[in-house]
């Protein structure tokens, strides 16, 4: 846990004294740019501090970069990517693999890539490319970072979802889907568009998560106080 934090939090103290540097940018001129507080800050540009995902994303917002580029990922080459990081995302990866119910052989048909390939990655024996990180992180209905980012816990203080509400998100997913594949396409700004295979599978995948995610957040608001997990009153 502590090598992980040191090495994101080296890597982004790189990459902001880096861009600062190159657009003659100051600290002050970041707290003013991100209205994050001077502390904090400095702590990030000393590297003392990991931001957590939503300030990397304020920081990556105001400096126009990519949030990956910000996090020190933009070289993709194993002699560039540490056993930390590999160990990092295939520890995600599999976590989101069970919460999707998608299996290796699944995913590499919608997504087209090679087997081998995929294994290699969920195992931590290899890093993907920032774009099939892209691919892969439409596909789940999540965040780049989501991936790539070390969790500690994800989603303790969410309520649990049951097989009836797994059943029900199916039932949901397969009606939203049935009335896309009665409908002859899509319409754009006026305009049909066809979808190809991956679109769809990145369009199921979309509507998966928002369902799962309005079943989630109905549950935890009529879930009884007494009965939600203690963390969730913190």
């Amino acid at each position: 846990m502590e090598k992980a934090d040191i090495t994101y939090s080296t890597l982004i103290s790189s990459r902001l004294k880096e861009i600062l540097n190159k657009r003659n940018l100051k600290q002050a001129d970041l707290v003013k740019m991100t209205g994050l507080g001077k502390s904090a800050i400095s702590q990030y540009i000393s590297g003392k501090v990991t931001p957590k995902k939503d300030k990397i994303s304020i920081l990556a917002k105001a400096l126009n970069v990519d949030e990956l580029w910000l996090m020190g990922i933009d070289n993709f080459s194993d002699s560039n990517i540490t056993e930390i990081q590999k160990k990092i995302f295939s520890n995600n990866l599999k976590f989101f693999m069970e919460q999707k119910n998608k299996s290796r052989k699944e995913i590499c048909d919608d997504l087209d890539i090679k087997y081998t390939t995929f294994v290699d990655w969920e195992k931590g024996n290899t890093y993907p490319r920032i774009d099939k990180i892209e691919l892969l992180a439409k596909y789940f209905g999540i965040q780049k970072s989501d991936l790539i980012e070390e969790k500690s816990t994800i989603s303790n203080n969410e309520p649990e979802l049951t097989a009836r509400d797994e059943r029900d998100i199916k039932k949901h997913l397969d009606k939203a889907l049935e009335n896309l594949e009665n409908d002859e396409a899509l319409m754009f700004d006026g305009e049909p568009v066809e979808m190809d295979k991956e679109t769809k599978e990145l369009l199921k995948a979309s509507l998966e998560n928002s369902i799962r995610l309005a079943k989630t957040l109905a549950k935890k608001k009529y879930t009884p106080k007494k009965y939600r997990k203690e963390n969730d009153n913190d």
